[in-house]
């Protein structure tokens, strides 16, 4: 197996130091008969907060053409301090079929309990995101329904001018109605108690000299859209 080392140091510390750090994956990879170890990378007096780093950019790289089987750390935390960048590498690593081999924590991804490990991670790093894309939508809609655009206002409605310090203060004021996309609203809502279809209501709205937000014709599908999308739920929308 094609094995490389990857060492960070930003102090001179004598048990973390470039040195021992490179010692160790050393003597790591020389005590695996099947690995041969082609280069120890190292990153030195980089900030660890980030993965903008000249030698975990090339290891990516190498991970990502897969030139190499496996990757030997004395610790976690010399690929990164960020919690979620070392669940993402570490799902990046499982992808390519990469080993990952963490000196300290006794991690290997070659080992049953390697691979338990990292897929407990994952399943952690997955929770996380769903978690935040929830309280994400929970805040959104809850935005909405009081009435504060959150994002372009939706048809039939606009946003109201801010000055320059509310925006600074981040203040919301409600949605008000547009008053043409309104009286447009209301006549596809006639029109489509009369059974039209939607191509004939756009038909009938540009014939009438209606136009879209953007000054354009009316077509079909962007009537069904504010139909269902809008009208429909309008009930939702703060006036």
């Amino acid at each position: 197996m094609r094995a490389i080392g990857y060492l960070r140091v930003s102090t001179d510390k004598q048990d973390n130091s470039a040195d021992a750090q490179d010692r160790k994956i050393r003597l790591n990879a020389a005590a695996r008969e099947d690995f041969e170890l082609i280069e120890v990378i190292s990153d030195v007096d980089e900030f660890s907060g980030n993965l903008n780093r000249p030698g975990i950019q090339r290891v990516l790289e190498m991970v990502h053409a897969k030139e190499i089987d496996a990757v030997i750390v004395t610790k976690l935390d010399r690929l990164t301090r960020s919690t979620r960048d070392a669940i993402d590498l570490i799902e990046l690593f499982g992808k390519k079929g990469v080993a990952l081999i963490s000196i300290t924590e006794s991690l290997d991804t070659e080992s049953p309990i390697g691979r338990f490990v990292v897929r407990l991670m994952a399943s952690i790093g997955e929770l996380e995101r769903e978690m935040i894309g929830a309280r994400t939508s929970e805040g959104l809609q809850n935005i909405k329904a009081q009435g504060f655009p959150a994002g372009p206002a939706p048809y039939g409605w606009m946003s109201q001018p801010r000055s320059s310090s509310e925006k600074a203060d981040k203040i919301r004021k409600p949605l008000l109605k547009n008053p043409e996309e309104q009286k447009i609203m209301a006549r596809i809502t006639e029109l489509h108690a009369q059974k039209k279809s939607w191509p004939y209501i756009a038909h009938r709205l540009n014939y009438e000299g209606h136009r879209t937000r953007s000054g354009g014709e009316w077509v079909y599908q962007a009537v069904h859209r504010i139909y269902t999308k809008v009208i429909m739920k309008r009930d939702k929308v703060a006036a």
